[in-house]
């Protein structure tokens, strides 16, 4: 498939608004959740990790287990929006100047501001934590190379990322990989490496499962060149087939996430278990256990009027850096400004009035978007 002399996907006219706001709708959804997650990390009155069921109850555990669906989301739509973009007038070459610029950008504000935004330090004494912009960049920076290759590689290249890595958590266990660990750590293991001299960062989101991810959602993004009621039809099966696999591999433990699932536990505590996959980096369980149900929301959404009440989800993901770094600032500074810890119920009126506080210049921002088309303004 060409995309470049493809027809284009948009025009004022053509109806294809609806599936736009779908994707946005889930954008702005995951990012609404994810301010849940930042809400407990900065205003939580207990020490332990809420997946730590031996010291936690289920409300912890699925207080944490629901944002697992922000990230993969996340980078998912990313690729979607980077395959759109060529229906807007974008040639091959400018997709990849943009994928390239806004995948330095990305890194560089994980460095500086959002590295500021988590600690409030200006020092560098403590190795700055490489997250989730830091990962979408540097998938941005892999996927603007890879858009010249053909089309079926790209897929390929997706799909054995996504399928595959987990072939290689071997290598998390060696000890003698020597000049290639700092590498691993980069593609695929969760420490801290010295990129430049004494200077060491700590990276907890690996780059290769990621840019698997945002791949796929590349991919993923030719399906929305389908009349809407054959896409709704895949998306469906997509769901199904991802979470059936899931369920299957999980079940077993034969492949697909590091640590396998201990049943010998309350049935309480097994059936949370069965849902506790690895992260960090993604495992191909935690990827079709998060993006399984997404395909399901992406079906529902394209049949919902955004027009209403529910507006506010696509304003939040038409804006998805502002929201991200305004929602940063305001949710830290606010800890620190309150001084104040809370149980699970005060974590969820702090989330709602954080998110209630963020809708306006959310709102303000995505109306400035529309009504110019600024360069800068992409990047954000």
């Amino acid at each position: 498939m060409n995309a470049e002399s493809s027809p284009p996907l948009i025009s004022p006219d053509s109806g294809a608004r609806p599936r736009l706001d779908s994707l946005d709708a889930l954008r702005g959804l995951v990012m609404i959740i994810m301010a849940l997650d930042h809400a407990r990390g900065f205003f939580s009155n207990v020490e332990f990790q809420p997946l730590d069921l031996e010291q936690g109850h289920a409300g912890w555990f699925l207080t944490r287990w629901i944002t697992h669906f922000c990230a993969p989301c996340f980078f998912f739509l990313a690729g979607t929006g980077a395959f759109l973009s060529m229906g807007r007038g974008k040639t091959k070459k400018d997709l990849f100047y943009f994928l390239w610029t806004r995948g330095v950008w990305l890194v560089f504000l994980e460095l500086t501001v959002l590295k500021f935004g988590w600690s409030f330090e200006l020092s560098y004494a403590r190795p700055p934590v490489m997250l989730m912009m830091w990962a979408i960049g540097w998938s941005l920076i892999i996927l603007a190379l890879l858009i010249w290759l053909p089309f079926p590689v790209i897929a390929a290249y997706a799909l054995l990322v996504v399928f595959g890595h987990n072939a290689l958590d071997f290598l998390d266990q060696r000890k003698d990989l020597g000049v290639f660990e700092p590498w691993w750590i980069f593609l695929n293991k969760m420490g801290v490496i010295s990129p430049i001299g004494d200077f060491k960062i700590f990276i907890v989101y690996p780059t290769l499962a990621w840019s698997g991810i945002v791949t796929l959602g590349y991919v993923f993004g030719m399906f929305y060149r389908w009349e809407a009621s054959r896409r709704a039809v895949l998306l469906k099966r997509l769901g199904v087939a991802s979470v059936a696999l899931f369920l299957l591999l999980r079940w077993t433990s034969v492949y697909g996430n590091p640590s396998p699932w201990n049943s010998e536990a309350p049935a309480w505590k097994a059936a949370l278990r069965f849902l506790d996959c690895h992260k960090y980096p993604p495992s191909l369980l935690y990827t079709l256990m998060t993006l399984g149900p997404s395909m399901f929301l992406l079906a529902w959404f394209e049949k919902l009027d955004w027009k209403g009440w529910l507006s506010p989800l696509v304003t939040f993901g038409r804006v998805p850096m502002f929201y991200f770094i305004l929602h940063l600032f305001l949710t830290h500074g606010l800890a620190r400004l309150m001084g104040m810890k809370f149980g699970l119920w005060g974590i969820y009126g702090m989330w709602i009035a954080i998110v209630f506080l963020l809708y306006w210049p959310c709102r303000w921002f995505a109306e400035l978007k529309q009504r110019r088309r600024d360069v800068w303004l992409g990047y954000f």
